[in-house]
């Protein structure tokens, strides 16, 4: 704290370190969030992905993965812009938030998420998937006279130490079963 040549030159320092730190945060939420929606991005993804499959090879972890996607989001992108796709988008991250508290949410493509299902997440994840879906059932975008709805497909999968070997087991599963609901 003293005024002298060393003082300054550690409060510089100090304030040089801060504004590093905050830039370093700044960047990390730029690798790892997705722009659009704030929720974690498909770079996050990879990393728990890898985790994940360490944690298989030696443990036997409990969780479940839900992939979802948006329903028509190319016609509707189509018939009213993309601005409006990226709305039901954002609408699409907002209710997966509101719904899953305690699981990490990934976008992972386009209109694909993927949430990796933990904890109290995973236990209810029956009674959760009821609640995603009077979500969707309640939530839409107006457009002029239109009511656009968010629609989103799902499937869900359980890690099972018996059958799966790595994630990905789990993973097309759950895929296999978001696809099953979309039709």
């Amino acid at each position: 704290h003293s005024k002298d040549e060393i003082g300054t030159l550690s409060r510089v320092f100090v304030n040089a370190y801060e504004k590093i730190q905050e830039y370093n945060t700044y960047i990390k939420t730029l690798a790892y969030r997705d722009s659009l929606t704030g929720i974690k991005n498909s770079t996050a993804y990879t990393e728990a992905v890898k985790e994940l499959n360490k944690s298989i090879n030696y443990d036997n972890p409990r969780f479940g993965v839900l992939v979802a996607d948006i329903n028509n989001l190319k016609q509707t992108n189509d018939m009213f812009g993309h601005d409006i796709g990226n709305e039901l988008i954002i609408h699409t991250a907002k209710i997966l938030s509101d719904i899953f508290k305690v699981s990490s949410i990934f976008r992972i493509g386009g209109d694909e998420f993927a949430v990796i299902l933990k904890d109290k997440d995973y236990d209810n994840y029956r009674v959760l998937l009821e609640q995603m879906d009077e979500a969707c059932s309640k939530d839409f975008i107006t457009v002029c006279d239109n009511r656009i709805p968010v629609s989103i497909a799902r499937g869900v999968s359980l890690f099972n130490s018996n059958i799966d070997r790595i994630y990905d087991d789990v993973f097309a599963k759950a895929d296999h079963a978001m696809y099953m609901h979309k039709e």
